[in-house]
């Protein structure tokens, strides 16, 4: 081959091969959109062997539990790993969307990285059937954030707020994101009515849950690919219950107007709270 002619033939190879890298970074990394269902991951994990899964909570919660042949390591030491920069990572946290981490991830895509992060953390990839590791597999890592933490949450993201308990509103509204659909649900029965007939990725925020309830709106949640955030109680109890303040939106006719005080008819059979 003539000289002259191989050196740009071979340039031009490199800048194929470049974009193609590019247009695979772009199909792993949709948009401003970095949140990743559990179906859609663990079919990633087992059909790209490029695939690099990186978990970002402590080393303790890592030993108990992890996804198989994943990495654990702070969030801030990815940009220092270059053999990470060119292939799709799949980020693994405890399933609460922070509005910090978002704003890194978010960072580190602009530089060139390709990182989407699992929706519901941990617990759904092992409630979604993927493939774990660790010493207790076991062990409770169903994410819930501290009520006195919820400004850590990314407030950019549209919120659903179901509580099947009576949440304090006041403080909740002085603290929590402003623009929040807010449903006060009378039984469980109305929540997974709830799941069911909204449209597929809506994120949640629950109050109010039993440990089974939550295990089982996870799987649900996985299902539909919504994303979900159990709120725990307030540690203190100065905060006083507050629910006439709700800003209630009927999104169907089973779920009570909490400022009316009435109940429309509902096909689930729960017996009408008192709220005082």
């Amino acid at each position: 081959m003539n000289k002259a002619f191989a050196i740009p033939l071979v340039c031009f190879l490199s800048l194929i091969i470049s974009f193609g890298s590019l247009v695979i970074g772009a199909e792993f990394v949709k948009g401003d959109s970095f949140w990743l269902g559990v179906s859609e991951a663990v079919a990633l994990h087992q059909s790209d062997s490029k695939l690099k899964v990186v978990d970002i909570r402590a080393s303790s919660d890592f030993q108990n539990i992890h996804v198989s042949n994943s990495l654990n390591m702070p969030l801030f030491q990815i940009k220092t790993k270059g053999f990470l920069r060119a292939r799709p990572i799949l980020l693994i946290t405890n399933g609460i969307p922070d509005k910090q981490i978002d704003q890194e991830v978010n960072d580190l895509n602009k530089r060139g990285f390709q990182i989407q992060i699992l929706k519901g953390g941990i617990h759904a990839w092992r409630e979604g059937k993927g493939p774990v590791e660790g010493i207790n597999q076991n062990v409770d890592s169903i994410p819930g954030l501290a009520f006195e933490e919820i400004s850590r949450l990314d407030f950019s993201i549209k919120w659903n707020l179901l509580a099947l308990e009576e949440l304090p509103m006041d403080e909740f509204q002085a603290i929590g994101p402003n623009d929040t659909n807010v449903i006060k649900a009378e039984c469980f029965q109305e929540v997974e009515k709830e799941f069911s007939q909204t449209n597929q990725d809506q994120p949640f925020l629950l109050y109010g849950f039993s440990k089974e309830q939550k295990e089982k709106l996870i799987q649900m949640a996985n299902d539909h690919s919504h994303m979900v955030v159990f709120i725990d109680p307030p540690k203190t109890a100065s905060y006083p219950v507050i629910i006439q303040n709700m800003k209630i939106k009927k999104r169907h006719d089973s779920v009570r107007n909490l400022e009316s005080g009435t109940k429309s008819s509902s096909s689930c059979g729960c017996k009408s709270k008192t709220h005082h």
